[in-house]
């Protein structure tokens, strides 16, 4: 139990940083962090505005509660749940865009996929192999 409950606190906190990291970057340098995952907006600042708000703002709070929900045992399974459905949902989307745009697909793209894959299969694995328990 003690081993499950250490990779619960180790997944939920990494997807945390993750978010928390890449929202940082976003919010304080949005058009040149796009600009590394071949994404290009115009300059005009109300452009910006929305990036910082949507991929900075949300991102550090998401990684904000999910770093809460690591170090707080009674949140853990709602950080489980969080990490699953966040990270899954971003590479349910991503699948769908790469199949929508059925043409060439950035690098970027591609690592982004698998580094949410990993997190939204983890999260899953996480929560079946802790059901039954009142705490994960």
């Amino acid at each position: 139990m003690k081993l499950l409950d250490n990779f619960n606190i180790l997944l939920i906190a990494l997807a945390g940083i993750g978010f928390l990291v890449f929202g940082a970057w976003i919010l304080a340098t949005p058009l040149e962090a796009l600009a590394r995952f071949g994404i290009v907006l115009a300059p005009e600042s109300v452009h910006r505005i929305e990036i910082r708000a949507f991929y900075g703002g949300l991102e550090i709070g998401l990684g904000l509660l999910l770093l809460k929900f690591a170090f707080d045992r009674s949140y853990r399974r709602a950080g489980l749940w969080l990490v699953f459905a966040s990270y899954g949902a971003l590479a349910g989307g991503r699948i769908v865009g790469i199949v929508a745009e059925a043409g060439p697909t950035p690098q970027m793209a591609w690592i982004a996929l698998a580094v949410e894959l990993f997190f939204g299969v983890l999260g899953a694995v996480a929560l079946f192999a802790g059901r039954g328990r009142p705490e994960a």
